[in-house]
């Protein structure tokens, strides 16, 4: 009875089921000589694939999520022709190294007339006075610039 029960469940096994269970899972795991290519290979695989991947663009073309008689496609082509600007640029400043409640901190943020040639601001527009090293499309603002302007 073990011998038809046996050869009824191998029967009962599909194809790629037997193929894996005779032929792969013992060349696989058998043999420790394949086991160690097939490690090899992941990890050279693996450290290709960090190695390539600064030049994977961010986001997704605009151009691609519009079918091709779009007028929006039109205004796409022209941003990308016309407007070319890259990411907005933040600079980030210590919560903790500043205390905003005192004018000689505020001068060092500032941009507007009166403040210290040596702020954050003052200092990033000098730098977009040398256009051969450095550029940003419109120039630097800062919230505490609009805060005295409100005020």
């Amino acid at each position: 009875m073990n011998v038809s029960n046996n050869s009824t469940e191998q029967n009962s096994k599909g194809v790629l089921q037997q193929m894996f269970t005779n032929v792969l899972t013992p060349l696989v795991l058998g043999k420790s000589l394949v086991r160690a290519l097939i490690f090899a290979i992941f990890i050279i695989l693996t450290c290709l694939s960090l190695s390539t991947i600064h030049r994977i663009p961010i986001g997704l073309d605009q151009k691609l999520s519009m079918p091709k008689d779009s007028y929006v496609l039109d205004y796409f082509r022209g941003l990308e022709e016309y407007l070319s600007v890259g990411p907005p640029v933040y600079f980030v400043v210590n919560q903790d190294a500043i205390d905003y409640k005192r004018i000689n901190d505020q001068d060092l943020l500032c941009g507007t007339s009166g403040c210290s040639s040596m702020s954050l601001l003052g200092q990033i527009g000098q730098a977009l006075r040398q256009p051969k090293h450095y550029y940003l499309a419109q120039p630097p603002s800062s919230w505490l610039d609009d805060y005295f302007d409100w005020l």
